[in-house]
């Protein structure tokens, strides 16, 4: 079944108009991937083939792990921390969402001023037009309800609202959701902490999942361990796509842009 859906992978990898973008990862210790060393809070572009391109966009201090992001199309970069980072004079929490736009950090949600508890990690980030979405490391009390470590968690700028209940579709509770992606036509591609399955698709950490709110539907995107060698040390734990296509039948032209691995 894993050879089948990485060759399904690599057809959807090469058959698109424009070069396909894959990984971005964040790492204590650094990690090999297909020979290549890759440095704490690099992103990596893979396009499922051939070599792997390294970039560092945020500017990050040693010692700080990046374990959220994503990017709008008109480019502003989403992302979050496990320490608190001082940016061109801006002060990034662990519980806040920063931004960079233009050159120009900024905090985009005040994990504090929100009402998070004291050690809350943000360690899933993404959006739906002006509203974010995130997930934490933690379970947390947001007042009206209780957000797991493996749910996700909508802010519309005032109050929160419980985005995806993924106990209660299948996730194992001990899972922990460390990326995720809202696509534009509702579905999301998510990755989790752990070895598992979701309904009855078996995933690894290194995986990525898409799932279908509207029937409940799982799918396995991407099979980290058969599209590159150097996964057994390393966990994704940040995703973005440039294309929606994903979902659509024959998967042409989708383009998929993985990003931020966790090390173990």
């Amino acid at each position: 079944m894993k050879i089948i859906i990485s060759f399904l992978l690599g057809m959807m990898l090469v058959s698109g108009t424009a070069v396909a973008q894959l990984l971005q990862y964040s790492s204590d210790t650094g990690t090999l991937l297909d020979d290549v060393f890759v440095r704490q809070n690099s992103l990596v572009r893979d396009s499922g083939s051939g070599p792997l391109s390294v970039s560092e966009p945020l500017a990050l201090p040693a010692g700080t792990d990046l374990v959220g992001w994503d990017r709008k199309a008109s480019g502003e970069q989403l992302f979050s921390v496990d320490v608190s980072v001082v940016l061109e004079s801006v002060m990034i929490r662990r519980s806040d969402i920063g931004q960079l736009d233009g050159g120009v950090y900024s905090v985009v949600f005040d994990g504090d001023g929100s009402g998070l508890p004291a050690g809350a990690v943000i360690d899933a980030v993404t959006f739906d037009g002006t509203d974010l979405l995130m997930s934490f490391d933690i379970d947390v009390d947001l007042g009206g309800f209780t957000a797991a470590d493996e749910d996700l968690v909508r802010f519309d700028g005032v109050n929160f609202s419980l985005e995806l209940d993924l106990s209660e579709k299948g996730v194992p509770g001990q899972a922990d959701l460390e990326a995720a992606h809202r696509q534009s036509d509702g579905t999301y591609l998510l990755s989790f902490s752990i070895h598992g399955s979701a309904g009855a698709v078996p995933f690894a950490d290194e995986d990525v999942l898409g799932f279908d709110p509207t029937g409940d539907v799982w799918t396995l995107v991407y099979d980290g361990s058969e599209a590159r060698s150097g996964w057994e040390s390393a966990a994704i734990d940040a995703l973005s796509v440039a294309s929606d296509d994903i979902f659509k039948d024959g998967f042409e032209s989708a383009q998929l842009l993985i990003l931020t691995n966790d090390l173990n």
